[in-house]
């Protein structure tokens, strides 16, 4: 019974340090989580602002996301007109904390301002939101981008 016990500790002790160092990881997620937040703004401003074909969006909004985000974000630009969103002049995620990650998915929450230019005067939103980056064939896509508040 004692040699069995060897076979079921040391895997047990390998899953778990594995699991725990797994967690310290995340600076590259990280960078990895903002960029793909940049570059979901860059193609639905190009493509609401018709720099960019849809079709053109939704293939690159593909390798970027994942569901249900990439189905909400067709559907938004499916919908809206042409130039009918305030411009985004920039963007500046002052603040970016993981929250959770586990197995294939990481959870964020961020602080971003954006600069935005409107009809008559140009001004910043502050908005808090809840990221989700999912791991998909050895990629991680944006799975979700909610707004928890505004300011």
């Amino acid at each position: 019974m004692k040699r069995y016990k060897k076979f079921l500790v040391i895997p047990a002790a390998i899953v778990i340090a594995v699991s725990v160092l797994s967690g310290f990881t995340s600076p590259d997620a990280d960078k990895i989580a903002m960029n793909l937040i940049k570059e979901r703004t860059k193609i639905l401003q190009k493509s609401f602002y018709g720099q960019m074909s849809l079709q053109e969006a939704e293939r690159r909004l593909t390798h970027i996301q994942t569901y249900p985000l990439l189905r909400q974000d067709i559907q938004s630009i499916r919908a809206w007109e042409t130039g009918e969103l305030d411009i985004v002049r920039r963007m500046n995620i002052a603040e970016f904390e993981e929250q959770m990650n586990y197995l294939n998915y990481r959870t964020y929450t961020a602080v971003i301002y954006w600069d935005m230019t409107g009809l008559s005067n140009n001004y910043t939103i502050k908005g808090t939101y809840h990221v989700v980056l999912k791991r998909e064939n050895g990629r991680y896509r944006i799975s979700v981008f909610e707004p928890i508040g505004e300011e």
